[in-house]
């Protein structure tokens, strides 16, 4: 991993920014429900986050739980924050930038 990706992998860990992910994750959760709801969202990237909320329930996994613990547990997580990050990404510019502004003026609903 080049020196500069890492470093930013290592911030990503810092206290600081895992508080600003948890203090954002209800708007968050918000805004993927709302995408997930909208019609001009691609299908492909909501079939992606199916795919990743079955795996994340689903008694099989790439690396069991059972078998190595918190890593087996972290690798669920990770595929569904994957899935739910490219929603976010992938999703027309327009079409977050109006939910979020939906979201954060109080609105419920599409928009």
């Amino acid at each position: 991993m080049p020196p500069e990706k890492s470093r930013r992998w290592l911030q990503r860990l810092s206290p600081r920014h895992l508080i600003a992910v948890i203090r954002h994750l209800p708007q968050t959760l918000r805004l993927i429900v709302r995408l997930f709801g909208d019609s001009r969202v691609p299908r492909r990237l909501k079939v992606y986050c199916v795919l990743a909320l079955i795996y994340f329930v689903s008694p099989l996994d790439l690396i069991p739980d059972w078998v190595v613990p918190v890593l087996g547990e972290i690798d669920d997580l990770t595929v569904l924050i994957w899935a739910f990050n490219k929603l976010v990404r992938d999703a027309p510019e327009g079409v977050v930038r109006e939910h979020r502004s939906a979201i954060e003026a109080g609105r419920s609903g599409t928009p």
